[in-house]
């Protein structure tokens, strides 16, 4: 009897940590690389951004004129094991007509459109660990949704 109650003992499983920790130390994520660009042949955007360390994803928010706007999530497609980068990328097809734009799919902007963009990148907690304009920061001023982005990153890079 006390070999089977030692035998079940040794079957309990280790106890959890819940405290919330991580096995790595991950600083907030900042920005290394984000490039916007237009293929006019294929019909579609593309947004790649790098990150110093894993992300949340993030969230595009892009205007051609300040009055439509358009809000589209970013996410992470490769993640360093180690916690120490994330590459993110969104990919949307170009509709003819606006009514057929859907978030994270497709955008009515053309390439043409040339238009102003901000950019939130967020930390694992889903909080923005930082954020970027690309045009005019003006533009943002009198736009309700997007957060306001006091710092810019310099957008473009090779990837």
């Amino acid at each position: 009897m006390v070999l089977v109650a030692l035998s079940l003992l040794a079957c309990t499983p280790d106890p959890v940590d819940d405290s919330g920790s991580s096995p790595f130390d991950l600083q907030p994520p900042q920005l290394s690389c984000v490039t916007l660009v237009c293929d006019v042949d294929a019909s579609t955007w593309r947004l790649d951004a790098v990150a110093t360390s894993w992300t949340g994803g993030g969230l595009l928010y892009w205007t051609p004129d300040g009055v439509y706007v358009e809000s589209h999530p970013v996410r992470s497609r490769s993640a360093a094991p180690d916690g120490s980068s994330d590459e993110l990328r969104l990919e949307l097809d170009i509709v003819g007509d606006w009514r057929e734009a859907s978030s994270g799919n497709s955008t009515a902007l053309r390439c043409t459109d040339d238009p102003s963009a901000l950019f939130l990148l967020s930390a694992t907690d889903g909080q923005v660990a930082q954020c970027s304009i690309l045009g005019d920061p003006a533009v943002w001023d009198g736009i309700e949704g997007p957060p306001s982005c006091p710092a810019t990153f310099p957008w473009g890079c090779e990837l």
